[in-house]
């Protein structure tokens, strides 16, 4: 699988500010449902997929994934980054 990332230019004080916002909002909560046992993964993933879109829209970076024909359902996977931009969390 491919994915190509594109974006503008260097993030913004306004950028880093947004993506600790929202970092902080999905955070606290998972944190408090955790404590009190009641964390899900269907949850934990509907933050984190809200987040990184967010992030991502924020930064107005566009992102392009191909070849996911090549993945077979109910498989595992490892994803590795190569750390050439600081986008690579929310991306994965």
């Amino acid at each position: 699988m491919r994915i190509k990332e594109t974006f503008e230019s260097a993030p913004s004080l306004g950028v880093i500010a947004h993506a600790a916002w929202e970092t902080l909002r999905i955070s606290v909560p998972t944190i408090v449902d955790a404590a009190r046992g009641a964390v899900s993964a269907q949850v934990c993933d509907g933050r984190l997929h809200s987040w990184s879109r967010k992030l991502l829209d924020e930064a107005r970076i566009s992102l392009e994934v191909g070849g996911r024909e090549h993945i077979a359902k109910g498989s595992g996977y490892i994803l590795m980054s190569n750390h050439q931009a600081h986008y690579d969390i929310p991306v994965l």
